[in-house]
């Protein structure tokens, strides 16, 4: 399908800017993504140290919670409310769990599904040697929506060590991409809108002369070599193409002048050295 300059252009310059769009869009979120997850994990980092910190000194006897000791039990219920409170705090969910992955300690269980913690975060979260495991999902399952989790190891002064788990939900950050995503796309489409419009002035611009410039060849392919482009100044290519095109017709109109005349002059002497040539042969003939 043949396709004129100005549907070549503009479809050019549409495409380039859809992808470029596309591409500024898809960096911005890359960034923004990115820039997120290390606010939430610094945020969760920090109240990772806190609950650490605040448990260190009260845990004793995790793996004997059924109740039957008063004083772990009062332990126990100590942490659990200073974690909550650190939760409520920090807007995040603290839990911790024994070495088998089951949670024993929850400031908010509301997004757990009581499946246990697989074995491989466990061992990827203690072999950070006490610096925090960072994930971003559901962890196989454990919870019901997408966390940002940071973990770390405890170790117990004569007892098992403890995994304490800082979890943030990733709702804000689908709601930030859903906000960012809505006003993005509105900015777009005003800025391809606007630059749509642009690009179709500037294309009539550079079209208009190459279409004077089409015609008049036409009508001096058809002989009229009286034809000129008018109206094309300035310095670009198309205003040499256009003072080239004029005179080159100027010329060729002048050639086609001078030979016009030529033919005027000549016919007449020829005119005359035919009769006398026909008069020439008629006396040859009677003397002949």
């Amino acid at each position: 399908m043949r396709k004129s300059i100005s549907v070549a252009f503009f479809s050019t310059v549409a495409t380039l800017m859809i992808l470029g769009v596309a591409v500024m869009g898809l960096s911005q979120l890359v960034l923004f993504s990115r820039y997120f997850a290390q606010e939430r994990f610094a945020t969760l980092d920090d109240v990772s140290d806190l609950a650490a910190r605040t448990a260190a000194y009260v845990w004793d006897g995790l793996e004997e919670m059924n109740g039957q000791d008063k004083e772990v039990g009062a332990r126990l219920e100590n942490i659990l409310s200073k974690v909550d409170l650190i939760g409520q705090s920090a807007n995040v969910y603290i839990f911790f769990t024994d070495s088998s992955g089951r949670v024993a300690l929850a400031s908010n269980s509301d997004h757990l599904t009581g499946q246990a913690l697989p074995a491989e975060v466990l061992e990827a979260v203690a072999a950070g040697g006490g610096e925090a495991y960072h994930e971003m999902g559901r962890m196989d399952g454990v919870f019901d929506e997408r966390f940002y989790v940071s973990a770390r190891y405890i170790q117990r002064a004569g007892g098992p060590g403890v995994y304490l788990f800082v979890c943030a939900s990733g709702q804000m950050l689908e709601d930030f991409v859903a906000r960012f995503g809505s006003n993005f796309l509105l900015s777009a489409c005003l800025m391809l809108v606007f630059a749509s419009a642009l690009t179709m002035v500037l294309m009539r611009s550079l079209t208009d002369p190459l279409h004077r410039i089409s015609e008049a060849a036409q009508k001096f392919g058809g002989g009229d070599f009286s034809v000129r482009v008018e109206d094309v100044d300035g310095d670009g290519e198309i205003a040499d193409l256009a003072r080239t095109f004029n005179t080159m017709a100027a010329n060729l109109q002048q050639i086609d002048s001078s030979r016009g005349q030529f033919m005027k002059s000549a016919f007449p002497a020829a005119t005359f050295l035919y009769a006398e040539s026909n008069s020439l042969i008629c006396i040859i003939s009677t003397f002949g």
